[in-house]
Formats: C-alpha cells, sequence, structure tokens
C-alpha cells in the first residue's frame, strides 16, 4: 500500500477509509453524522480492511478511530435494530464478531483512539483492540438494558479480559457510561490524555509501537490469547516453540548489539 489512494481502495465503504504513513496504518470510521454507529456495511468492511492490512507486511501497527471528536463508535443504528428478527439480528452479530475477530488476529498492535463516545459496539470494538488511548471527555460503556438486551458471550468474554466482573455487570444492568477516569482506573484504559492532546500522544505511541520487533510483537500477541484462552503448554521441541524461536532472528541479534552498542534497534521483521 504505497499511498493514501490504494489505502483506501482497501475499504469498498468510504465510510471506512485506511491510508499509510511509513509502517503507522490509520483506520477511520466515518459516519460522523451518526456517531459511527457500525453498520453491516461498516462491519463488514472493517473486516476486509484489517484482512488486507495483515497481508501487508509493511504494516507495524494500525491506529482505528473514528472520525470527528463526538464519538469513537456507537452500536448498530436503532432505527435498523427495530427491524430485526432473531434470524437478521444473529447475522448482524455474527458480522459484528468477524470485524472484531479481524482486528484481534491482526499480527500488528492495533491501538483504539477514542475521542468522545465508545458505546455498545463501539465499547466492544475498542474492546478488541490491544491499547486504548481516550481523551478525557470519553464515554465507556454498554447501555443496552434499557433496550432489553444483553451482550454476547463473545463480547462479555472481551469485556471480562479488561475489567471485573462487578463493572461488567455495573456497566450492563444500570447502564452506566464511565467517564475516561473511571475507564482507566478499572483498566478498560490504558491511557487518558486531554482531548487537545489525544491525536499527538497517540501518534507518539503508534511511532514507539511501530519501531519494536514485528516478530517478536506477533509472538507476544499469539502468547497473551493462548494465556488468556488457558493454553499454557509449550512445544514438545523447545528451538521449535515461538518464543525461543525468536532467539535464531536477525531482529532478536539486532536488539542485543543495539543494546550493548548503546543505540536504537533497527528491526527488519526477519
Amino acid at each position: 500500500m504505497p499511498d493514501t489512494s490504494e489505502s483506501m481502495r482497501l475499504a469498498p465503504n468510504v465510510a471506512v477509509q485506511a491510508r499509510m504513513d511509513g509502517s503507522i496504518a490509520t483506520v477511520t470510521i466515518d459516519r460522523r453524522d451518526a456517531l459511527n454507529a457500525l453498520s453491516d456495511d461498516v462491519l463488514d468492511s472493517i473486516e476486509s480492511t484489517f484482512g488486507s492490512l495483515a497481508a501487508d507486511p509493511d504494516v507495524r501497527v494500525a491506529v482505528l478511530r473514528g472520525a470527528g471528536h463526538r464519538a469513537f463508535a456507537s452500536g448498530a443504528d436503532l432505527n435498523t435494530l427495530r427491524t430485526f428478527d432473531p434470524g437478521s439480528a444473529q447475522q448482524h452479530f455474527d458480522r459484528l464478531n468477524r470485524a472484531l475477530r479481524a482486528i484481534e488476529q491482526a499480527p500488528f498492535p492495533v491501538i483504539a483512539m477514542i475521542h468522545g463516545y465508545a458505546v455498545g459496539g463501539g465499547c466492544e470494538l475498542a474492546a478488541a483492540c490491544d491499547l486504548r488511548i481516550a481523551g478525557s471527555s470519553a464515554r465507556i460503556g454498554v447501555p443496552i438494558g434499557r433496550l432489553g438486551h444483553c451482550a454476547d458471550r463473545e463480547n462479555l468474554r472481551r469485556l471480562l479480559r479488561l475489567i471485573p466482573p462487578a463493572y461488567v455487570k455495573a456497566m450492563v444492568m444500570t447502564d452506566t457510561l464511565f467517564d475516561a477516569g473511571e475507564a482507566l482506573r478499572i483498566g478498560f484504559l490504558n491511557w487518558v490524555v486531554p482531548d487537545a492532546m489525544l491525536d499527538a500522544f497517540t501518534q507518539e505511541m503508534a511511532t514507539a509501537v511501530s519501531q519494536k520487533s514485528p516478530l517478536g510483537l506477533r509472538a507476544f500477541k499469539r502468547a497473551f490469547d493462548e494465556v488468556m484462552s488457558g493454553s499454557v503448554e509449550h512445544a514438545s521441541v523447545p528451538e521449535e516453540d515461538m518464543i525461543t524461536s525468536l532467539w535464531a532472528t536477525k531482529d532478536f541479534q539486532e536488539g542485543v548489539s543495539a543494546f550493548f552498542e548503546h543505540r536504537t534497534p533497527r528491526f527488519n521483521g526477519s
């Protein structure tokens, strides 16, 4: 993806745009007139965009954001939801989870940059990312109790990987929207910065992540997911283990050399 125009073609829906700046991809949901609601076509486009980015070896990190400053993302349009029957509702939530899995399974870290509201499906979208950075005006929650609705098991798992059960229950049972400070305190967010600093701070963190070994980060994401899913078994042959095999890579040799030479390592993913 050498330029912005090519990146744009990754997303068939113009409401999802992708661009590259060096090794950093920025994926933007642009439905600002609808609080960046996650319609079916937006979800399909998120899935296809991250699938394409995952196949690009030049991508070291991705930033996922919503356009404007009112919302990172909200759930599906209520006018659409009210037309669903159980079958069409299942299709919608299957789409949602395919999009979120595409983010989780990306071989590079994904950073959610949260302006304003991250509610309903938007909260779950942020939970699927590896890191979450929010402006101080952000509001986080899954206020679906008022609709007589319930979060599905897969998204409950995502929330419970981040925050204690008591807060998940409060979020759903009372429709509580946590402010940025509270969301940081309970573990949903990694960093909170003043709104005016959000873009610059996120870019700073994305740049820092992009300078790490892509092989090391890929192995870390896989190991983290295996441990969180309850799997801690190692390969029977140590050299075949995804962690110990890093010792044979040029990236590891470069990292060690840079340490002893007191310089910044230059990783190339080999």
